[in-house]
């Protein structure tokens, strides 16, 4: 039985983990969003907004195809679209 216990809370863990990630990383594109408007850079703006619609994808996948994904994919997909998005495009980091 805690053998179980143990499992689902490290599951709940993992979900906090990961919807944390989404957070701060869409908090970020965000505000890059809006500091893009704000200096009337379009290009990257649009590219924002882009970015903002493909990090809806692992959600879209779960919630209406039924699709499971694993936390830790879900995050590092999310992570590879925002470091190439927004640190390599935007902030030419790359």
């Amino acid at each position: 039985m805690w053998i179980s216990v143990r499992i689902v809370l490290s599951v709940k863990k993992s979900r906090r983990v990961t919807a944390a990630a989404y957070i701060i990383i869409r908090v970020i594109t965000v505000a890059v969003l809006i500091y893009s408007l704000a200096r009337g850079q379009w290009e990257n703006a649009v590219t924002c907004a882009l970015t903002l619609g493909l990090l809806m994808i692992p959600s879209f996948l779960e919630r209406k195809m039924q699709i499971a994904l694993p936390g830790v994919m879900e995050v590092m997909m999310v992570a590879f679209v925002f470091a190439a998005n927004i640190i390599g495009e935007i902030y030419v980091k790359y």
